[in-house]
């Protein structure tokens, strides 16, 4: 039976209410069929140049290894499925659900519910979050000789949130 794909704009509007945490846990072993939604439409490359592409180089392989698992960016929601996100993947989505392979490695960002987190963290956090509110305010009316310095700021406060958060779901197994 065919695979019914939903868009995975669709499955990620559920979680941009502010009630759930993006935190990026790198390569992890996924099982492909659980993946639900592409980020593009599955008509539009079901067929086109690049999945040919892809067909013919894993033609007659059988262990899928993917070589830059990377480049095949997913979303794990809280219910534990899948769905491609803006940096790629549709294509390998797609034929590894259609070749029934049971394991792929793939870059993941888990989708936390911000209860998972203790009032401490998300404190921390979102006095974090106002802090680079403020920095981009400035950034939009900084001279362009002071918009690295911002820039830089806000890449700092950007990696210093997203490491409490990454060091909380690890120390306390949630990846």
């Amino acid at each position: 039976m065919k695979k019914m794909w939903l868009d995975a704009d669709d499955i990620l509007s559920k979680y941009t209410d502010g009630n759930f945490q993006a935190i990026e846990v790198g390569i992890q072993e996924i099982d492909p069929s659980k993946i639900i939604a592409l980020s593009l439409d599955y008509e539009t490359i079901k067929d086109d140049y690049k999945m040919e592409k892809l067909k013919e180089k894993v033609k007659g392989i059988e262990d899928w290894e993917d070589l830059d698992p990377r480049s095949l960016y997913l979303y794990k929601t809280p219910e534990g499925t899948y769905f491609v996100g803006s940096g790629g993947g549709n294509h390998r989505s797609v034929l590894t659900n259609e070749l029934g392979i049971s394991k792929i490695k793939a870059n993941v960002t888990n989708l936390y519910p911000r209860s998972t987190f203790p009032k401490e963290i998300t404190d921390i956090t979102d006095k974090l979050y106002i802090k680079r509110e403020q920095l981009r305010a400035e950034l939009e009316t900084s001279s362009f000789e002071d918009s690295f310095d911002k820039v830089d700021q806000l890449n700092d406060l950007d990696f210093k949130i997203d490491d409490i958060f990454y060091k909380f779901v690890q120390s306390n197994n949630l990846i």
